[in-house]
């Protein structure tokens, strides 16, 4: 379900993506980031469409989407900046029996990030051959 309702949606946040990273105003390797996850997204969008629970509206979907998603345009160059500042934010706990599962957290969770990105891309891409 999860799959499908990020390929429904897949093009509306590539539409999304600005010219320039909003932090610090580059124009190389940008990608749009999500405010909200599909799973927070789907989870909300049950709470106020139940009867959605077991079949996917898509048009409703694609509404409820626009209307409550946020978007911000980053470069590759900040996020790396950012993941690091996120790991020497956790060496600097002095957590040091956390370090390294804080650590795996946030390069899985950096990883599933980009995961997610290029499998709806694959997705979008391969629907897209389909109907071609």
């Amino acid at each position: 379900r999860l799959l499908r309702l990020s390929g429904l949606v897949e093009p509306i946040i590539q539409q999304s993506r600005d010219d320039v990273c909003q932090f610090c105003l580059g124009r190389g390797s940008l990608r749009v980031e999500t405010y909200f996850s599909v799973e927070e997204m789907n989870r909300q969008f049950i709470v106020e469409y139940p009867e959605c629970k077991d079949d996917i509206d898509q048009v409703q979907w694609k509404m409820f989407w626009q209307s409550t998603q946020k978007y911000s345009t980053i470069c590759m160059e900040c996020l790396q900046k950012r993941a690091k500042e996120k790991y020497e934010g956790i060496i600097d706990d002095d957590r040091s029996s956390d370090d390294a599962d804080s650590l795996g957290d946030l390069v899985t969770s950096e990883l599933d990030s980009v995961k997610s990105t290029i499998l709806s891309t694959w997705y979008s891409q391969a629907r897209a051959s389909l109907n071609g």
